[in-house]
């Protein structure tokens, strides 16, 4: 069955300058038996602390260099899944950021993940991200109030898609293969 965008996720607007129309639904990654999802693994490192400290929205960074060739070909922006730390359960729904972050004018691309849980500090534990769909292009926003709207429309997105049968499927697979 391939995943569709559904009335109910289409029928919200965002508030902030990047509103997702209803024609833009998010792109769905994977696809049961026609597509895999994207596999990002590390350990998480110490980033700029922006996520956690300005935006109240905490992320964990992991290192490009693993990924050079697999960052050339995925566009820039928003992407949603699932997430787990030393490859153990629970699994937890993740919003992941990779690009520039044209607000802060990064000189380096990062992959930077917001697990959608209450958790502590987790850095230096190894990360597992499943990226299954793509929310949104990157975009400078003209503020961080306006960036802070943008992330919580995409947080929302997320975890509505995030309840479509095969994420739902996709997740209690990758479920039975963690320890």
């Amino acid at each position: 069955m391939l995943l569709r965008y559904t009335s109910e996720l289409v029928g919200k607007q965002g508030s902030g300058p990047f509103q997702r129309r209803v024609s833009e639904p998010p792109v769905f990654l994977y696809q049961r038996d026609q597509t895999n999802p994207i596999l990002l693994e590390g350990t998480v490192l110490r980033g700029y602390q922006r996520g956690r400290q300005l935006l109240g929205c905490p992320t964990a960074n992991l290192s490009v260099e693993p990924y050079q060739q697999l960052l050339q070909s995925l566009d820039c922006g928003i992407y949603f899944g699932w997430a787990s730390l030393q490859k153990k359960l629970p699994v937890y729904r993740t919003v992941v950021s990779v690009g520039w972050n044209p607000v802060f004018e990064n000189d380096q691309k990062t992959i930077e993940a917001h697990l959608m849980a209450d958790l502590e500090d987790f850095y230096g534990q190894h990360l597992s991200l499943l990226l299954l769909g793509f929310i949104r292009r990157e975009f400078k926003f003209p503020s961080v109030p306006a960036l802070e709207a943008a992330i919580a429309e995409d947080k929302w997105v997320a975890e509505k898609a995030l309840e479509l049968e095969d994420c739902i499927v996709c997740k209690s697979e990758w479920e039975s293969t963690l320890g």
